[in-house]
Formats: structure tokens, C-alpha cells, sequence
């Protein structure tokens, strides 16, 4: 009886394995889960969420060795890093092939005016737009071409204490010279009236000087003389003129100046040993004011003349 119940056993199990041989049934797994949700890569995330920190972990695909690799997902948010972006000068500030000084030190206005904190100098190629504002300054027969010129930006101080934006012209070799100087000049909190071009007065060197106007390029003769002024080369700088007058000949110019030949000792006035003297005697520039006769108080110049 027991041989019987084991043969009628097997005979079942036998029946039910091929009865799942016919069917392709079989006991399932538990089912998988489902990989239909898509991962956002890092820079998905980042256009969706600008500026957010990426955290917590999913793994995606490297494209470089086919490996899980493990990326971020949305976690803290902070702030958007804007990038650095220069600041213009002036109205329509200096063009892509500006070359750019700043100082090292910054400072507020003493005056607390909105304008600059710090010294910045540009030296920009004369291109056709400046070309156009030298109309007076420049002319056919000056000693250099335009293409010699630079066109530069610079931090002042006014008599005030308060900062402004001025602009020169001067020869190309020693603009990058001139910059420091009026760095140095900045720094020590120089007063300067106002620095624009002689064109603003249609070249006149003589209304300039009244206007009290800090200047560098100007195509005309030397005062007195039949030579080319080394402004016509672009290698002097008069600062505060009205302060520091031209003494000689019999005439004081300008004529405002004449309050000043006895050189006192206020702001604006030059002595030797100062901090304009000081300034372009570091760049190699000698002044006028220790010239024997005539004494031209205003000019600094590169070779002395």
C-alpha cells in the first residue's frame, strides 16, 4: 500500500511539471520597479532652478565610461553668482580695446558724492569717433599723426574733495606714465579744477589756461616762440594753470594767474618737492617752475622742454 501512495506521488508531480512545461507559467518575482521617472542632469537642474546648491544624490549614466556616476539633485537655494561685469567711465565709458589702471587704494568722496570710490585711468586708440573731437588740436602739418595719440579717462579730485571723470590726450609711449602720475596725484587728493580737452575751447590754449583746464595734447608753437610746443607731441601735461601761471616776457598767462606768482602756499599752488612734482618726477617728467626764466609753473614735460 505505501509503494503504491509513493508511485501515485511521483506520478502527481511528474503530471504537474509537464502540465508548467505546456503552459510557460511560473511563479512570478515581485515586479520591478518601474525606470519610466527621467533623472535631470546638472545642467537641467541648474536652468530650472538658477543659482540653487545641488545636493542630495541619483545616479544617471557617464557618458564617459558607461558607469553609474552619481549627480544632484534640488536641495538649498542661495543667491544667483552674477558675473563680473566692467563698469563704464563716463557716458558712454572706454571702448573693448581700452587698457585699464586702477589704484590700489579707494576712497569715498570727502564731499560723499555718488561718483567713483577709487582711481581708474583708461588710454584708448584714437578711432574715427575721437578722431572727429580733435578737429582744433589736430591738423595736417603736426608733428605726430593721430595714430601716436591716445585718448585717456582719469579719476580727479576737484577743489571740493569730490571725484570726477576726466579726459586728456596725450602721445601713446607715455600714456600708460601719465596715468600713474595722476594716480599718484589722485591718491594725494590733488585738487584739480577741470581736465577736458583743449578742442572743448576750440584750441585755444589761452582760453583753456582762463578756464583753469589740466591738459595734455595741443598741436601749436611754444608760448613766445616759432617751435612746436612739446604739447604738440603730446608729451606735456599743464595742471591747474590759473594756480600756476606762465611767468615770462613781460606777461603773466593767464592774466588770473598773476595772484599766484608770489606762490603761495594753497591748494592747487605747485612747489618743488610736493606731491605734483613728486608725482611726475617718479615717471621721469621735469616742471617748469625751476626753469630759469621763463618760469612756466603749469608744465611738466617729458624731456624738459
Amino acid at each position: 500500500m505505501r509503494t503504491h501512495r509513493t508511485v501515485a506521488t511521483a506520478m502527481g508531480l511528474l503530471l504537474s511539471l509537464m502540465l508548467t512545461g505546456c503552459t510557460g507559467s511560473a511563479p512570478s518575482s515581485p515586479p520591478r520597479p518601474s525606470a519610466s521617472v527621467p533623472v535631470l542632469g546638472a545642467a537641467a537642474l541648474s536652468a530650472q532652478h538658477p543659482g540653487a546648491t545641488l545636493s542630495s544624490t541619483a545616479s544617471v549614466p557617464s557618458r564617459a565610461s558607461g558607469r553609474r556616476a552619481s549627480t544632484s539633485a534640488v536641495a538649498h537655494r542661495r543667491p544667483a553668482r552674477r558675473s563680473p561685469i566692467a563698469q563704464p567711465i563716463g557716458p558712454t565709458g572706454p571702448s573693448p580695446t581700452s587698457r585699464t589702471v586702477t589704484g590700489a587704494a579707494t576712497r569715498r568722496s570727502t564731499a560723499g558724492s555718488a561718483g567713483p570710490t577709487g582711481f581708474v585711468g583708461t588710454m584708448t586708440p584714437i578711432d574715427p569717433g575721437l578722431a572727429r573731437r580733435l578737429t582744433y588740436t589736430w591738423h595736417e602739418g603736426c608733428p605726430v599723426p593721430r595714430s601716436a595719440l591716445s585718448y585717456l579717462r582719469m579719476t580727479y579730485v576737484d577743489f571740493d574733495g569730490r571725484d570726477h571723470q576726466g579726459e586728456m590726450v596725450v602721445a601713446t609711449a607715455v600714456a600708460p606714465q601719465v596715468i600713474t602720475a595722476f594716480r599718484q596725484l589722485y591718491d594725494a587728493r590733488w585738487p584739480i579744477r577741470r581736465m577736458r580737452l583743449v578742442d572743448d575751447f576750440r584750441g585755444s590754449d589761452d582760453a583753456s589756461m582762463a578756464a583753469d583746464n589740466t591738459s595734455g595734447f595741443n598741436c601749436r608753437r611754444s608760448t613766445g616762440g616759432t617751435r612746436f610746443s612739446q604739447h604738440s607731441y603730446g608729451r606735456a601735461v599743464d595742471l591747474d594753470p590759473l594756480e600756476n601761471p606762465y611767468v615770462g616776457n613781460g606777461q603773466v598767462l593767464p592774466p588770473a594767474g598773476t595772484a599766484f606768482v608770489g606762490r603761495p602756499d594753497v591748494p592747487g599752488v605747485i612747489h618743488d618737492g610736493d606731491a605734483a612734482t613728486t608725482a611726475f618726477g617718479s615717471i621721469g617728467w621735469a616742471w617748469g617752475g625751476n626753469w630759469s626764466a621763463p618760469q612756466d609753473f603749469q608744465h611738466f614735460s617729458a624731456n624738459g622742454h
